[in-house]
């Protein structure tokens, strides 16, 4: 039960690595095409966003795994899983967008190929919106988990040891 716990925490641990990559990532690319890249530094903060969720729950569940984990761990274990499961593709396809257009970020290559990559552009952006939305979706629910977390080690500090 305890590697399981080790488990979740050092697998939300690489996501907020891999959110916090992606995010700033994704506000270059809407940096790098200017008023049109409103959206996708909409999506680079859901990223940032559910980032730093990560990193809080990531934080809770360390000093949980010190005091003692709440009463059903197994099912924590398993709402913590399906989310990392379901964030880590929607980061990696994000991440993917970011390695395309990194010759518009960084202004290299030709301008020809600039140019293409903007109006390709205009086809990932629903992708990404898409993408911002599932976040949004990932974040509350994560975010709810937290606050049982933060609830269930509340209670247990006010319940008198003996009877614990």
């Amino acid at each position: 039960m305890m590697a399981e716990f080790l488990g979740a925490v050092s697998g939300i641990a690489g996501l907020v690595d891999v959110s916090a990559k992606v995010a700033i990532g994704l506000f270059n690319l809407g940096q790098a095409i200017g008023s049109a890249g409103q959206e996708i530094r909409a999506v680079a903060h859901s990223t940032k966003l559910i980032s730093g969720v990560l990193g809080h729950l990531n934080s809770v569940m360390a000093g949980e795994g010190r005091a003692g984990w709440p009463s059903s761990p197994m099912r924590g274990n398993i709402l913590i899983g399906d989310a990392i499961n379901l964030c880590r593709p929607i980061l990696d396809d994000c991440e993917s967008v970011v390695e395309i257009f990194q010759p518009l970020i960084c202004k290299t290559g030709r301008r020809g190929e600039r140019a293409v990559l903007r109006l390709r552009m205009l086809f990932e952006r629903s992708r990404l919106l898409k993408h911002r939305d599932n976040l949004h979706k990932l974040t509350e629910i994560l975010t709810l988990h937290i606050a049982t977390l933060n609830y269930a080690h509340a209670n247990r500090m006010n319940v008198p040891e003996e009877t614990r």
